[in-house]
Parts: C-alpha cells; sequence; structure tokens
C-alpha cells in the first residue's frame, strides 16, 4: 500500500479539481487510518470488493474551467472517498497491457500528453520525406465518462480470465447513496446510477479498456482499407504501388487519426478520410459512444498553411513550432506580469517564494511541449523562451 502511495508524482489526482492524497498521510498513523487501510488490503488480497463505507459518500460539484456555470453540465461531481484502494487497482489494471490499445495514452505509466504528440509528430516527418501524403484528423468524445456501459466493460474483463478485478470494478460501478455538497451547502442524500465517478484514479484506466476494445475492432476495418481501382498508363513500367496506413492515436476522450497515403491521388485520400471517420463512428456508435462534431478537425501536413491544436500544443501544417511557442510565451508573461506586482520591496512575498511561483506558474506555461520543438535547429526558439527567463 505504501508503495501505491509513492508511485504518485504529485500531490493531487487527476483534473483541476486539485484534490489531493495529503489527507491519507495525515490519518494513516491514526487508528482510524489503519483500520481504513486494513479494510482495504483485506479486500483486495481476498475478494477483491469494495468497501461497503464507500457505497455512502459525500460528492462535491467542481465547477469546470472557464465554462458557463448556470448550465449543469458546466459542473463535475467529484468523489473524495476510497482513492487508495482504487489506486492499487488502478495499477494493477495497467499490468495486463492486452485490455488496451497499443496507441492509448493518458492515465498510464510513461504515457503523457507529450508522449502522445511524440509519437504523431514522429510518423509525420518520415512519411512526408518519403513523398507520401499524411493527414491528421481530431475527434472528442461527448461526455464520455458518463456513456460507459457497465456490461460492456465486466465482459471484457470476463473475456481476459479477470475474475478478481471484474468483482473490484462491478462494486465500484454499483449504484451508490452520495449527497451533494454544492457552495459549502450540504443537500439531501440520493442515488447514483451506474458510472464512472470523476476524480478516481480508477476512472480513467477503465475508459481506456472500455474504448480501447473499439479502437481495436475499428484499426481492424482500417486494415481492410484499399485505394479504388483506378486506370494505370501502360506506359509505365512500374506504376506505384498505393498503399494505406492507419493510426488511431488516444489520449483520455481524445482521438487522433493520422493517415498516410502512398501514390494516391486527392479524391482517393478524401474517400479514405471519410471512411475512415466512418468506421471510427460506427465503432464507436456500438458502444453508445457519442462524439462532438464542433470539436472536430482536421489538417494536412506538408500542404498550405493550416494549424490546430492537439493537446494544448499548436500544429501547423510545416510542423513549425513558432506559433505554439509565440502562444505558450504569451501566456508566460500574462502571469509574470501578475505575479511581478506580489514581488515589490515594500511588503512584497519573499525572493524564495518569488522563484516557487515561477518555477510552479510560469515556467511550465512556455515548456509545455518543449520535447517536442526542442533539437540542434531551434536556436531561435530558445532564444524567445531565454527573454522571459
Amino acid at each position: 500500500m505504501a508503495k501505491a502511495c509513492s508511485k504518485r508524482k504529485n500531490n493531487s489526482s487527476s483534473g483541476p479539481h486539485r484534490i489531493t492524497y495529503s489527507l491519507i498521510e495525515l490519518i494513516k498513523d491514526t487508528n482510524l487510518g489503519r483500520e481504513f487501510i486494513h479494510d482495504i488490503a483485506r479486500n483486495l488480497e481476498g475478494q477483491i470488493r469494495v468497501p461497503d463505507q464507500h457505497r455512502t459518500m459525500t460528492m462535491v460539484l467542481i465547477p469546470k474551467l472557464s465554462k458557463d456555470r448556470t448550465r449543469v453540465k458546466r459542473w463535475r461531481p467529484m468523489d473524495t472517498v476510497g482513492k487508495l484502494g482504487e489506486k492499487v487497482m488502478a495499477d494493477r489494471l495497467q499490468r495486463h497491457t492486452v485490455l488496451f490499445h497499443h496507441l492509448q495514452y493518458g492515465s498510464r505509466t510513461n504515457r503523457s500528453a507529450t508522449d502522445t504528440m511524440m509519437i504523431m509528430t514522429s510518423i509525420t516527418p518520415k512519411e512526408t520525406e518519403r513523398g507520401n501524403i499524411v493527414t491528421k484528423l481530431g475527434k472528442d468524445m461527448v461526455s464520455a465518462f458518463n456513456n460507459l456501459r457497465k456490461s460492456r466493460l465486466l465482459a471484457l474483463f470476463c473475456d481476459n480470465n479477470l475474475e478478481k478485478e471484474m468483482e473490484f470494478c462491478r462494486d465500484f460501478l454499483h449504484t451508490k447513496e452520495f449527497q451533494i455538497s454544492w457552495d459549502m451547502e450540504e443537500r439531501g442524500k440520493t442515488m447514483m446510477d451506474d458510472s464512472t465517478l470523476q476524480g478516481s484514479p480508477l476512472s480513467p484506466i477503465l475508459w481506456l479498456i472500455y474504448i480501447g476494445s473499439t479502437l481495436k475492432r475499428a484499426e481492424r476495418r482500417c486494415d481492410n482499407i484499399v485505394p479504388s481501382l483506378r486506370r494505370v498508363s501502360p506506359k509505365l513500367p512500374n506504376p506505384p504501388v498505393r498503399t494505406i496506413s492507419v493510426f488511431l492515436i488516444n489520449y483520455a476522450d481524445d482521438f487522433n487519426l493520422v493517415i498516410v497515403t502512398k501514390a494516391c491521388s486527392v479524391q482517393e485520400k478524401r474517400k479514405v478520410s471519410e471512411e475512415v471517420d466512418r468506421i471510427l463512428e460506427e465503432e464507436g456508435a456500438a458502444d453508445d459512444l457519442t462524439w462532438d462534431p464542433a470539436k472536430a478537425s482536421g489538417i494536412e501536413f506538408g500542404r498550405g498553411k493550416d494549424s490546430t491544436t492537439t493537446l494544448g500544443i499548436r500544429i501547423t501544417s510545416s510542423l513549425s513550432w513558432k506559433e505554439h511557442i509565440n502562444i505558450r510565451t504569451e501566456k508566460a508573461k500574462k502571469i509574470f506580469k501578475i505575479m511581478t506586482r506580489l514581488g515589490n520591496s515594500n511588503g512584497g512575498i519573499s525572493p524564495a517564494a518569488m522563484r516557487n511561483l515561477y518555477t510552479g506558474m510560469v515556467r511550465p506555461i512556455f515548456t509545455w511541449g518543449a520535447e517536442l520543438w526542442n533539437g540542434p535547429h531551434t536556436n531561435t526558439n530558445i532564444t524567445e523562451m531565454e527573454r522571459i527567463e
């Protein structure tokens, strides 16, 4: 149990709500804490079940960032109990790689957002140098955590002979009694139907497992796509072989479809992209998943001057990172200007506190995605960021 707690990279769980693991550190040496942890350990070693006390909880509503708070869907219901046992189970499920698609990222060890983008951007230059056409389609899921079908998820565990893990996840997804805490006021108790709890370390892993089967089915269908037959001039002694490669890259509820076409016409390339998009739409609909058309995007690398934003990183068709760096440095400068007001000589914060604010708030903003553009020919990019330093 101590090993599971020590694996965390920071003191917060996933998401912007900043609910920390500090509570576990405070209560672990008390009688209540030891009883709580031993209860989790016994359940994980024995029948792998969620403790009964976790069926009654206080649900805290956290507003989504930069959203209209007058609408119900702009709030996130957060679970604040049972995180230790759920984290242990999440770590255990990650070892069963057969449950995941090989290009799934997010909430998994060494599979961060920048790792996702590095995979995507490593494919593009290699293929464009060979004269192939590379197209990226971006798609986003609607209410991802609310559309997870419990029976389908548990069937995946059963198919892979994971009965103990299935029992734990069945209890985790069981109907719960909860009390809403909103604006420091507690409301009446109610029941919550089967769904994944946001704020739990186990929820994103279950989501990846659920859509992993969707991606596998879609990938098998995409492998069978062939270019339409067209007439080849008899004057060509060795006509080029037309090929299609599709990479389904997933990070949480963001999907990036990288399509590589060789020796295909513009019309064929467009038909292939439409076919890949249709396949993913159909396979998602089979698992009760819906897509947000407002967040759909597309870009063709090596042609034009298009750009799009994926996982907070600005990508251009020429794979130039100048636009991304300009956006990140401008955001960092705005935060830095606000910080300078706190460091005045009359009653301002100490230099050590100012440095901590800078390293914790400013530097992560302008270095986001630096692994992608950092290389031997990036002196101009580095100079731009050194001005903030």
